[in-house]
């Protein structure tokens, strides 16, 4: 069955299991070795996502084991990925769209899919210049909803860090 996937929020899907054709491969291979000790396979699932087609299997075919440290998915502290692994996925992504004729338009930290990103390591603005990026984009349901999501996360956190600077100066009187 032929399905069309999001490049970011479906990936954890396609992780399990994937094989690509030799044609695919050969677009993609090799990968890059420099800013990346985790997730391999983004480099190999995500520009097969963009060049070439996704087909779904019920069929289980194999089993994968867990064990020592290739359990990285479930610890808290690299569920988010560095900046550097980002960029240099991205860069590779955009460079493969290029090899292969198409523009280069993927940029992670432009998309909703870099807010938990931002809430970890990002400013209380990012978050709302995240929004304003992607709304910018995109005018669908799904992006409004984001929007409205992102900025009242964001005065949250205004509001919660002006309470305190009001206690801290009230304090000092």
């Amino acid at each position: 069955m032929l399905i069309t996937i999001d490049i970011y929020s479906s990936l954890p899907l396609l992780l399990v299991e994937n094989m690509l054709s030799r044609e695919v491969a050969e677009r993609i291979f090799p990968i890059p070795e420099q800013g990346v000790r985790t997730s391999a396979d983004n480099f190999a699932v995500r520009p097969a996502l963009l060049l070439g087609e996704v087909y779904r299997m019920d069929q289980i075919l194999g089993k994968y084991r867990v064990h020592g440290e290739n359990n990285w998915e479930n610890t808290q502290n690299l569920k988010i990925l560095s900046r550097e692994f980002y960029y240099v996925l991205e860069f590779f992504l955009n460079s493969k769209l290029q090899e292969n004729g198409k523009e280069p338009i993927i940029s992670f930290f432009d998309s909703m899919h870099a807010e938990t990103y931002y809430k970890k390591f990002g400013e209380n603005l990012d978050l709302l210049k995240l929004a304003l990026r992607v709304l910018k984009w995109r005018k669908d349901a799904k992006t409004i909803r984001f929007f409205g999501h992102t900025t009242k996360l964001t005065a949250k956190k205004y509001l919660k860090n002006l309470k305190e600077y009001l206690r801290l100066r009230n304090k000092k009187n």
